[in-house]
């Protein structure tokens, strides 16, 4: 009989090791900073709200939630064209990924027992490697495997297989979360 308990332990990362409402929080203000000119007394919690309201909790189209977003906030004369938008998306919003509660309490209690601990993530490279770096748990961790940068993503069994390969350890001996 083949014994349950894993050797490695690999995680999604958005909305698994990050918290996406508290990400929102912090990107508000970016946002307000940036745009708020152009904003007609709209503050970070009305950013807040209506980017919680646009997101899709991350899985709707940029494309879509910007054309949301100008139509949810109240814009002067002239609000900012999707593509600056999206600029300041790429350029900002990874550096505010927010930790889950306890992660890094977790995955510190997880090495310690001597579970190899991954991530496998689907998005753009630099963007998911930045998140991994706001959220302070890169030491914790064996890999990173993100879609961007290997060719392959989620639901793929060819992503799984890769980060077992890099964490050592035969795919009936991981679990994945997320």
């Amino acid at each position: 009989m083949h014994d349950r308990t894993p050797k490695a332990i690999l995680f999604d990362l958005d909305c698994t090791l990050t918290d996406r409402a508290a990400t929102l929080a912090r990107y508000a203000p970016v946002f307000v900073e940036r745009f708020g000119p152009q904003l007609a007394g709209a503050d970070c919690g009305r950013v807040v709200s209506a980017l919680a309201e646009v997101d899709g909790l991350g899985y709707r189209p940029r494309s879509e939630c910007w054309a949301h977003l100008l139509d949810a906030l109240p814009w002067r004369e002239r609000p900012p064209a999707p593509r600056e938008l999206e600029q300041l998306w790429q350029e900002r919003w990874p550096a505010c990924a927010a930790a889950a509660a306890d992660v890094a309490l977790v995955l510190g209690a997880l090495g310690r027992r001597g579970y190899r601990l991954g991530v496998i993530t689907n998005g753009p490279a630099a963007s998911q490697e930045r998140k991994v770096e706001a959220i302070g748990v890169r030491s914790a961790l064996t890999t990173v495997v993100v879609s961007g940068a290997v060719g392959v993503a989620k639901p793929d069994p060819a992503i799984f297989r890769l980060a077992c390969d890099r964490v050592s350890v035969a795919p009936a001996d991981a679990w994945f979360v997320g």
